[in-house]
């Protein structure tokens, strides 16, 4: 029987055929409507029906691996606050069965790639690296504003203004991008709030 939304969907374990035949109904039909979205993690089921139009990644990144064991790539892509989002659609575990040997030389290339960088601590963000990034970036725009203000009457003010002004913005959009990928902050909120300053309020752009 392939699974179907329930709104009081209690943990349980699940078979492989089951997933099989629910991505298998997935393939088959127009509308998904009613069918239930798993992807499998460290050998966990997880629903994200309801969160694939939310993916920061965008929603063909999670239906790709609809119904498949999608551990490596999970991983290898997700900081550490996106286990928390996982988290909250869980739904039950995989049955029981015997680890699954890494034959792939690449993915156990990436595995063991992975590890060193945790290890070594390459996943952790410099908190004080981007404060000063940011404070420079912002003493930047009040250089351009003082020329401004000084010499706007020249044209040599003006243009000196711009492109002070222009390095500015550029900056902004980088920092931007980095807060957007929730790369700084463990929190998704403190992320969401530099990217509203930095890209909404300075820089411009629309985050709809």
């Amino acid at each position: 029987m392939v699974p179907v939304i329930s709104c009081n969907l209690e943990p349980r374990v699940y078979s492989l055929q089951e997933i099989a035949l629910l991505q298998k109904a997935l393939k088959k039909t127009e509308s998904e409507s009613g069918l239930m979205k798993f992807v499998l993690i460290d050998n966990k089921v997880y629903d994200v029906t309801d969160f694939i139009s939310e993916h920061p990644g965008g929603q063909k990144v999670i239906e790709t691996h609809v119904g498949k064991d999608a551990t490596d790539i999970f991983h290898a892509m997700h900081p550490e606050s996106a286990y928390e989002v996982l988290a909250n659609n869980y739904v039950g575990d995989l049955e029981t069965q015997e680890p699954k040997k890494v034959t792939e030389s690449f993915e156990h290339d990436m595995r063991e790639l992975r590890d060193f960088m945790q290890k070594e601590g390459w996943f952790k963000s410099s908190k004080s690296y981007y404060a000063r990034m940011v404070a420079l970036n912002m003493a930047i725009l009040s250089v351009s504003v003082t020329i401004l203000y000084l010499y706007g009457h020249t044209t040599a003010g003006v243009l000196i203004s711009a492109t002070i002004m222009g390095l500015f913005w550029q900056q902004s959009g980088w920092l931007a991008h980095d807060f957007a990928h929730h790369q700084v902050f463990e929190e998704r909120s403190q992320n969401d709030a530099m990217v509203m300053f930095l890209g909404a309020f300075c820089l411009g752009f629309s985050l709809s």
